[in-house]
């Protein structure tokens, strides 16, 4: 492996390119492989909906079956009930290798300097990419590119890949993943046939999640809110268990739940997780949760008939807010905010539920 692959922090054994079962999104699945099947194959598809969902999984999927099937109208192609190609297929190996000469990845590049992420896909980065439709297929057949993912272009990479599919090549196909896209270019989405895909089920979540992601098994009350929070995305799961700030509102949530008077220690313990130095971005990952957690509740209350709690909330939703701004702008105490923050919503919650 590369010194810039080993610095990649997206580099883990559950990348999209290492991924071969695919969880949920059958429908998308089929539709994809009925166009395969039909020999007048689209030249460019966008992927979108939710991050996290399986988009890239399922475009590296694509990618593989038709690099491993290059003509649509072979018994393996008619025969085919999914997308799926085992591992060991030489063609599986060789994407998972980086090897194929055939697919190219536009993704954002680590900064040679700073070995950090740029912000984003670079139109040099772009260029080099579009190389791959100016010669012929290495192995006779389709040649691919995936952009992974599209929001991330900038004009100028954004139209460079353009013009390729603006007059693509025989055998050609760009499989754009987008989290957003309504954001993109419309040249760029006029030239791709859409295919939206869903968030998945709590029930898929957890399958995802359970094929060697977590280190350990979680308590239920864990789970549950981390589906809540998840909202249908495995990769947003797996972000939230890998943050502090979203394990310690995952703590709060079991203690705001247990409707009793917050213990003192898991109020202390919670808030002193982001008193050290660099705990910057946890800090605003609480917060934001909690932010989000107090309109949810304030809703819940209004539901359930009590709209004073609910005023209560909403007034100190503002509060809270403005409390996290002023901290970060002024680098106030972060300890003594969320304290604060706990002690607010224990006095308006605790004595409703008791």
């Amino acid at each position: 492996m590369s010194e810039e692959e080993q610095l990649d922090p997206r580099e883990t054994p559950a990348h999209p390119r290492h991924t071969y079962s695919l969880i949920g999104h059958r429908d998308a699945e089929q539709q994809l492989l009925n166009a395969y099947r039909s020999g007048k194959f689209h030249h460019g598809w966008l992927l979108g909906g939710p991050k996290g969902i399986g988009k890239a999984t399922l475009a590296y999927r694509l990618a593989r079956f038709i690099l491993a099937n290059p003509d649509p109208a072979s018994p393996q192609v008619k025969e085919a009930t999914d997308l799926y190609v085992d591992e060991h297929n030489p063609v599986a190996m060789r994407i998972a290798s980086r090897g194929h000469s055939d697919l190219s990845v536009l993704t954002r590049q680590l900064h040679p300097k700073t070995k950090k992420l740029r912000a984003q896909i670079s139109v040099d980065d772009a260029r080099s990419t579009t190389g791959l439709f100016q010669r012929t297929a290495g192995e006779g057949g389709w040649r691919v590119c995936i952009v992974d993912a599209a929001d991330d272009l900038n004009s100028a990479s954004a139209n460079s890949i353009l013009k390729i599919l603006e007059e693509p090549p025989k055998n050609s196909l760009f499989i754009l993943v987008s989290h957003s896209p309504g954001r993109l270019l419309p040249t760029l989405r006029s030239r791709c046939l859409r295919l939206d895909l869903q968030s998945l089920s709590d029930d898929d979540v957890i399958h995802v999640l359970g094929q060697g992601l977590l280190e350990k098994p979680l308590e239920d009350n864990e789970l549950s809110s981390l589906l809540s929070l998840a909202d249908g995305s495995p990769g947003r799961a797996m972000q939230l268990l890998n943050s502090k700030g979203a394990r310690q509102f995952i703590i709060f949530e079991k203690m705001v739940s247990q409707n009793s008077p917050f213990d003192l220690s898991a109020t202390i313990s919670i808030a002193e997780t982001f008193q050290a130095k660099g705990t910057e971005s946890e800090f605003n990952i609480f917060a934001n949760l909690l932010a989000d957690w107090l309109a949810q509740t304030a809703r819940s209350f209004t539901l359930a008939g009590s709209p004073a709690i609910s005023r209560c909330l909403a007034s100190y939703h503002g509060d809270f807010t403005h409390s996290i701004n002023r901290t970060n702008a002024l680098n106030l105490d972060r300890r003594q905010t969320i304290m604060q923050a706990l002690e607010s919503i224990e006095e308006i919650i605790i004595p409703v539920r008791r």
